[in-house]
């Protein structure tokens, strides 16, 4: 028992030790960041009320200027150098301004500078146009130092309310007072205090050169986020790289914040001295109790290595009597009399095991010989269903060797019928253009009968021009490179409506087409597609009072699909596969024209895109053709 406490407590003691110190520095962590959110809180509005009380200070000197003291140049110096208070708050000077931005006095103790223009000054700009006291952010003196400052200003107005003077005092940030004096400020042994405006531009900073430079962004997350508005403290690095915890607050007065940084090395001090301290105690106590733990050990060991070395010698020799002895009188021997125990029951187990396995290679050869046989069966069965797949696969290759044959066959025909109507389109249109020259030259030499038998030929010759493009455009359609595009089919079938539209003006017809039906093919090849429908359900649904041409979107089977519908006569459903056909019609020529081939051009298109297309319809209530594109 003593040995598992003092294992649980070799175990436990570093993970209490851990949690232990983790939760102290969390806690001295948020001490230190408190602290540093009060102190800078603190700090902050001793600045503001500072600032507050050098402004009140000037506007109350202020209320003694008078139009005379402004006029008069000699009379405004002796002014400013009488007043001593305002001296000592404005280590950078006292000044009065004209409302034009002109110097016209200022305190003694420096060359006169009397009718200098500043008025392109931020301070100046701001006073005339906001007429209000102003409190510059910082920017490099005229002055022959040169040193950063920040100006205060207060306007002075006449009796008539008219801006007559602007009276100023300006605070140098590289000398000791109540702003310069913060720089030197300490927070701990190396913590420190910095002031910047929002724009990021710094006011006071413990090193001179950083004054009236601009801190870049991404430098100091926590600073950003004071420049967002945050105000609190946290964990931040400086610009010099050293881990701080810092705390950030904004001035009321102006649109200042200040900041306070103190090192988390420093702040952190305790935390490192009490984990030396923690961690030194538990190695202490480790040493110690592996100590004790092996004084006993070694007592327990003893009649274990004794137990092990018979066990080893019972393993690695054949012994009859396969029993070991121990002279203690401890749970050892009670192990021993288990094992010795165990021991006999092996024994007789492996007596049995030899009988078992006799009687299993017995039976092992028994099914020995049963799977032999089983096996040469099998190999007959192989044998057959080999000879089996390679006539399947002669069967095969016969059949490729005849599709191969028929495409070659197919594009073979397609050229002699692309060549064929080719060459039949002049003669055909050398045919109508004598026609028309004997109808029109020679139109007082023929009789009536003569006149309409050039009419019907006439016909004839542009049905059979109809027919002739409308073999030419499905072997092209074979023949063409597809390029995949965008196409809005939406767009063409509005287009294509206007068309038929323009065709039949009086028909009362209805297109409902719905918006931004888009898919990718070929624009060429899905004009055709759209066209094809198109005119057949605008001539099949010409018997009807009004007609409705649907175009639109549906999902069949989990596709898909776009379609037109119409509602025109129809078609017997024992047909739809057959319209798909060249030449084939299901309504006779002479009730409705047509070529027999839009619709096989259709199913082409479709078929060379990767799609499909079909038709659902009832006679007399309309049909529908659908079809998908592959993408």
């Amino acid at each position: 028992m003593v040995l598992y406490i003092l294992v649980f407590f070799a175990l436990m003691s570093p993970g209490i030790v851990y949690l232990s110190l983790n939760h102290y520095r969390g806690a001295v962590e948020q001490s230190v960041e408190e602290q540093q959110f009060m102190l800078v809180s603190r700090i902050a509005e001793e600045l503001d009320q500072k600032m507050i009380f050098s402004q009140d200070a000037l506007i109350s000197a202020a209320r003694r200027v008078t139009a005379k003291i402004v006029s008069d140049p000699a009379r405004s110096e002796d002014f400013l150098d009488n007043n001593l208070a305002l001296l000592s708050i404005f280590d950078n000077g006292v000044f009065l301004f004209g409302p034009d931005g002109r110097m016209i006095a200022e305190t003694t103790q420096r060359p006169s500078r009397t009718g200098m223009d500043f008025s392109y000054r931020e301070y100046m700009i701001r006073t005339v146009a906001t007429r209000k006291s102003v409190i510059s952010p910082p920017f490099v003196s005229s002055m022959s130092h040169h040193h950063p400052a920040i100006m205060f200003t207060v306007p002075i107005f006449g009796d008539n309310g008219r801006l007559i003077a602007v009276f100023a005092g300006s605070i140098d940030l590289m000398k000791p007072n109540f702003l310069g004096s913060l720089a030197q400020a300490k927070i701990g042994k190396d913590g420190y205090f910095h002031l910047t405006t929002k724009d990021r531009i710094v006011i006071m900073h413990p090193v001179k050169n950083s004054i009236m430079t601009a801190f870049p962004p991404g430098r100091e997350w926590l600073y950003d986020k004071a420049v967002q508005g945050f105000e609190g403290s946290g964990e931040s690095i400086d610009t010099s790289g050293m881990h701080m915890i810092s705390a950030f607050r904004k001035l009321k007065t102006v649109d200042w914040i200040l900041a306070a940084n103190y090192p988390e090395r420093e702040a952190l001090a305790p935390i490192r001295r009490a984990n030396y301290l923690a961690w030194s105690l538990v190695l202490l106590g480790g040493v110690m109790i592996g100590g004790v733990l092996w004084l006993i050990m070694k007592q327990l060991i003893a009649p274990l290595i004794s137990f092990t070395d018979q066990i080893r010698t019972i393993h690695s020799e054949d012994h009859h009597d396969r029993q070991v002895e121990v002279s203690t009188n401890d749970e050892i021997r009670e192990l021993a009399t288990v094992f010795n125990s165990l021991m006999s029951g092996l024994d007789e187990k492996e007596r049995r095991l030899r009988e078992i396995n006799e009687l299993l290679e017995i039976r092992v050869a028994e099914r020995t010989a049963q799977l032999e046989a089983t096996n040469r069966m099998l190999q007959v069965e192989i044998r057959n269903r080999a000879e089996a797949q390679e006539e399947i696969i002669c069967l095969n290759e016969d059949l490729n060797r005849r599709a191969l044959s028929l495409e070659t066959i197919n594009k073979e025909l397609e050229s002699f019928s692309y060549s064929v109507s080719h060459d039949l389109r002049a003669p055909v249109r050398h045919i109508k253009s004598f026609i028309n020259i004997l109808m029109e030259d020679h139109a007082d030499k023929l009789d009536t009968e003569a006149e309409l038998l050039l009419r019907r030929i006439s016909d004839a010759g542009g049905k059979l021009e109809i027919l002739i493009n409308e073999i030419l455009n499905l072997s092209k359609v074979s023949r063409a490179e597809i390029n995949h595009l965008p196409v809005n089919l939406s767009a063409l079938a509005t287009d294509i409506a206007e068309l038929l539209k323009e065709t039949e003006p009086v028909r009362n017809v209805s297109f409902e087409i719905e918006d931004d039906v888009v898919v990718t093919g070929d624009p060429a090849l899905m004009h055709m597609v759209m066209q094809n429908l198109m005119e057949n359900a605008w001539k099949y649904s010409a018997k009807n009072d009004k007609s409705v041409i649907r175009i639109g979107t549906a999902v069949r089977d989990n596709e898909k699909t776009c379609f037109v519908k119409d509602n025109g006569i129809g078609f017997d459903m024992a047909y739809a596969e057959k319209m798909f056909g060249v030449f084939q019609r299901l309504h006779d020529a002479s009730e409705f024209e047509g070529t027999g081939i839009g619709l096989a051009t259709v199913q082409r298109i479709i078929h060379r895109h990767g799609g499909r297309v079909w038709a659902e319809a009832a006679e007399g209530k309309g049909a529908t053709f659908f079809f998908t594109v592959g993408e």
